[in-house]
């Protein structure tokens, strides 16, 4: 088999790195909660299996979103290329391009706070696609949608490559959404 095509495979799994946000990289109990002293809090994440809780949980309590369908821009962070689109409503389907590929992701919501996405497309000759499950973290000021457990797969050549990078994107409010859906 010809190196450049081991290479190109290669090259495409860089791209696909680089488009990640930092390995590792998660988010933190908000500051209002974590600033909280216990007989000040209003929830908890703390799990005991000695007593029942007393609290409802902290984790999504500021993703709640406004009471109406909120558009957004939606960028990815990081990476050699950006991956963008608006949309109107985070509880139905919406399209992302970047990378010079229209159409490029398509995320599919079960709720306005989870879902999975795909996507396909060619970079520099390599055929990319893969998929996987994300979350929305979201509120009328922005936030972000995280993908996780995310299987990416470049090949070219009849060589082929895989990993498991999950991507960041970055919610802005936008107050109208144009043509998207």
């Amino acid at each position: 088999m010809p190196a450049l095509h081991h290479s190109c495979v290669a090259l495409a799994l860089l791209a696909l790195a680089a488009c990640s946000s930092k390995h590792g990289e998660r988010d933190a109990v908000p500051d209002a909660i974590a600033a909280a002293s216990p007989e000040d809090r209003k929830c908890s994440d703390d799990l005991s299996p000695f007593e029942p809780d007393k609290l409802p949980r902290c984790t999504g309590r500021d993703a709640a979103m406004p009471a109406g369908p909120q558009a957004f821009h939606i960028a990815s962070e990081g990476g050699q290329c950006v991956i963008e689109g608006d949309a109107c409503n985070l509880e139905r389907p919406f399209k992302l391009s970047g990378c010079g590929i229209k159409n490029y992701y398509t995320f599919t919501p079960t709720s306005a706070s989870a879902g999975s996405f795909a996507y396909r497309g060619r970079l520099m000759g390599v055929e990319v696609g893969g998929g996987g499950d994300y979350t929305v973290d979201a509120s009328e000021a922005g936030g972000s949608i995280q993908t996780m457990a995310s299987r990416n797969c470049a090949s070219a050549g009849g060589v082929a490559g895989c990993n498991g990078i999950n991507l960041r994107f970055r919610l802005t409010p936008i107050a109208a959404c144009g043509n998207a859906p």
